[in-house]
């Protein structure tokens, strides 16, 4: 079956149109040309030209705050919160929105107005007489609260809090704005350059390049899960330093924000609860998983259990009361030197059965360039990866909220929602069948899970080229998210042989490869130091230490590997002191360099080689 030649017949049933992109409920700061102050309490008065608020009394006003409005009273879904909307100048006359839940106005009310001061209201009075003035409004304009990051649904209207706190909505008559709790969002922080910039630059460096575009794909997938009901999900990017795994992540980053705030792996498990209850709907990604840590390892598999699940630790207050967790659902993304389930053997560890479909592995090495098959005309992947990498810090932060904004008006209409769902059906069946094609073994139960999870980032894929928020064709990014699944499936079962079956078909795979680089002597030829990886007659593959530990053994210490391939028989003990190694005759080479020897006739290799 050749991926290139069939495509779902609803692909074409993508609109390609985009939604009104300065529609919705921003909270950005806005240089305001008159700030007017209606409704102010009873007892309270505007002194313009002061560009302050004062308290009435009998003598004088007495100042408490720079110009200040209450705007909207806000309600949860399920009405279990409220909050107000706080609008008011800073001390560079711009406009800021605050919104402040009831209930921190009642029990934590001089944090709230810390928070105001810091963020630059001027503030005269104290903090008492500030939260007497905020709950003495009286407003008739209401809103909708959303309590979590992601997507919220409120009286037949769809909206998306984005990881900044930004809040995303088709705007329209009789649609009630929504929010979320705390200050403006900080969308200069998220963004720099522009679009067009990220597109023609970050996007259009990825074309042929199957793993950067499976990457900017995964970070626009977190907001289809809930779409097509799929649990959260999770890829480990692994190879070896300087293979371009850190690129990879940067790319993904720079769809919704700056590559410099990538998490990394060395945080606490409350840290790793947080990121994701903010990344719910959406994408996180962590860089480089500790692989030579073994009590990083231990910590690893339940870090990683509660990020697939969903779930936060069960906690209560300080009565004693039991708190609802936090929940989330999120594409998790990653990096490490080594795949999860060498991470673990590398521990002396049993990697739990769950953990392989919760972080797919995904090998770097498999392209003309490492992780990039096509580096546009660069001198090496070096300067393509610092060019992609200057790129994303460059223009970052736009495409995400494009997507997210299309998918909201796609949520808004029934027909467009449908069919979304039906190519994702379509991709899923033909990914399905792609896969069984080349592979003896059927699907199991576990890697359908994982093989969903890939329709959906191939779906996201082809919406962002009909969409135009990427310069890709649909006819290439389908196969390349094919060949994604593809390395992903082929490791996943090479790695869940035993271990040492492992090693034994890493052997095998580089001698067929490098059989030149190997002296042969059943053939008559000499060993030359320098030249040869190593030699085979009839009964012995030897071969050198630093290719074994290279080539064969990596990412697992090349002592671990050498007694694991000992223990079932196939590598011969040395003379010295019972060493794995053996060293060359001094007429062979005059260092006397190491090697392994390994017994051909277990690695079910031919005695004439």
């Amino acid at each position: 079956m050749d991926y290139r030649e069939s495509a779902p017949e609803d692909a074409c049933l993508i609109t390609t149109g985009t939604t009104n992109q300065s529609g919705g409920s921003e909270h950005e700061g806005v240089e305001p040309d008159d700030f007017c102050i209606e409704g102010l309490p009873e007892g309270y008065v505007y002194i313009h030209h002061r560009r302050i608020i004062s308290i009435m009394g009998k003598g004088e006003a007495t100042p408490l705050c720079g110009p200040l409005r209450v705007t909207r009273r806000l309600s949860s879904l399920n009405g279990d919160a409220a909050a107000l909307v706080i609008e008011f100048l800073d001390r560079d006359d711009t406009q800021r929105t605050y919104v402040a839940g009831v209930d921190d106005l009642i029990k934590r009310g001089s944090d709230v107005v810390a928070d105001l001061a810091n963020r630059g209201l001027v503030l005269r009075g104290t903090v008492t007489q500030l939260l007497k003035f905020v709950r003495s409004w009286e407003v008739g304009a209401v809103g909708s609260l959303a309590k979590h990051k992601g997507w919220m649904h409120a009286d037949d209207q769809v909206g998306y809090i984005s990881q900044s706190g930004k809040a995303l909505t088709c705007s329209g008559p009789g649609l009630k704005p929504i929010f979320t709790l705390g200050g403006s969002a900080d969308v200069s922080a998220a963004r720099a350059g522009s679009f067009e910039g990220w597109r023609n630059g970050v996007a259009a460096m990825a074309n042929n390049n199957p793993l950067l575009m499976f990457s900017i794909a995964c970070a626009l997938t977190g907001p289809l899960l809930e779409i097509f009901n799929l649990d959260g999900t999770g890829f480990n990017i692994h190879g070896r330093t300087s293979d371009g795994k850190t690129t990879i992540l940067n790319a993904a980053a720079s769809v919704s924000g700056p590559p410099a705030a990538i998490m990394r792996w060395n945080a606490t498990p409350t840290a790793f609860e947080n990121a994701a209850r903010d990344a719910n709907d959406g994408t996180l990604i962590i860089d480089e998983i500790p692989t030579k840590n073994n009590k990083a390892a231990r910590d690893l598999g339940p870090v990683l259990y509660m990020l697939g699940n969903g779930v936060a630790r069960s906690r209560s207050d300080f009565s004693l009361k039991s708190l609802a967790p936090a929940t989330w659902r999120i594409v998790l993304l990653t990096s490490a030197e080594a795949s999860l389930t060498e991470i673990f053997a590398t521990a002396k560890l049993a990697m739990p059965d769950g953990l392989g479909v919760r972080l797919a592995d995904i090998p770097t090495k498999s392209w003309a360039h490492g992780a990039f098959a096509d580096i546009h005309g660069y001198p090496n992947a070096a300067d393509f990866a610092d060019a992609l990498k200057a790129a994303c810090r460059e223009h970052h932060g736009h495409a995400g909220e494009r997507f997210i904004r299309n998918l909201i008006n796609t949520r808004q209409s029934s027909p467009k929602l449908k069919r979304i769902q039906r190519l994702f059906e379509l991709v899923l069946k033909e990914l399905t069948e792609y896969l069984g094609s080349r592979s003896d073994t059927p699907i199991e139960s576990a890697e359908q899970r994982v093989i969903r999870q890939f329709a959906a980032v191939s779906v996201a894929a082809q919406l962002a080229c009909a969409w135009q928020i990427v310069p890709w064709s649909l006819s290439s990014v389908r196969p390349a998210i094919a060949e994604i699944a593809c390395l992903w499936l082929n490791q996943r079962r090479q790695h869940f042989l035993a271990p040492s079956e492992g090693l034994l078909a890493r052997v095998k795979e580089y001698f067929d490869a490098h059989r030149g680089e190997f002296a042969d002597f059943a053939g008559g030829e000499d060993f030359a130091p320098g030249q040869h990886s190593g030699w085979h007659d009839d009964e012995t593959l030897a071969i050198s230490t630093e290719v074994f530990a290279d080539q064969i053994a990596h990412p697992l210490p090349r002592g671990v590997a050498a007694r694991l391939l000992m223990d079932i028989g196939v590598l011969s003990v040395g003379g010295e002191a019972r060493s794995l190694q053996q060293r060359r005759p001094q007429r062979m080479d005059p260092n006397r360099g190491r090697e392994y020897h390994l017994s051909k006739s277990h690695l079910g290799l031919a005695r004439s080689g």
